[in-house]
């Protein structure tokens, strides 16, 4: 049974409310683009620090670096990033994998989007991917370091960080 007391009614508001202050006291600083997902919003602002690159507004793509390169950067607190689309509008790909709770750094990985689309059709062959979705795990992101097919670059996070 929910508790509809009002004590925790309007806790639950407060909390909100401190929420929606915080996320625009964010979107002031320039950390977060949006109201959505702060972790999303940080991690684009992090990884475009790293790995110098501008923040965009785009369907698609989240960031632009040397030469127009695009990157697309995706974030979670679970151990499998879903990647929408036709992986048509970026070059490559930048998965964060943060712990749960705590929002301490794991693992960062980058893959090219041909490589990205091999292992699309692998998974789609063998049944594990569905439509236009592709689901990848860090020990997928592992197994594409281990044959080359994507970079490790979580240590270029830490200074950025300071092992947080």
């Amino acid at each position: 049974m929910i508790d509809t007391s009002t004590n925790k009614i309007q806790k639950t508001l407060e909390t909100l409310r401190k929420i929606d202050f915080l996320k625009n006291e964010l979107l002031k600083f320039g950390i977060v683009r949006s109201k959505n997902s702060p972790l999303g919003d940080f991690s684009e602002y992090i990884t475009c620090l790293t790995l110098e690159l501008k923040a965009q507004n785009s369907t698609g793509y989240d960031a632009i670096g040397l030469n127009g390169i695009k990157y697309e950067i995706k974030s979670r607190t679970v151990d499998v990033v879903r990647i929408d689309g036709a992986l048509t509008k970026f070059d490559f790909f930048v998965a964060l994998f943060f712990r749960k709770g705590s929002y301490r750094l794991k693992e960062v990985f980058l893959a090219s989007k041909q490589n990205l689309q091999q292992m699309k059709i692998l998974k789609q062959k063998a049944r594990t991917s569905k439509q236009d979705r592709l689901y990848l795990s860090i020990n997928d992101f592992k197994g594409m370091v281990e044959q080359e097919k994507a970079k490790n670059i979580t240590y270029k996070y830490i200074d950025i960080l300071n092992d947080n």
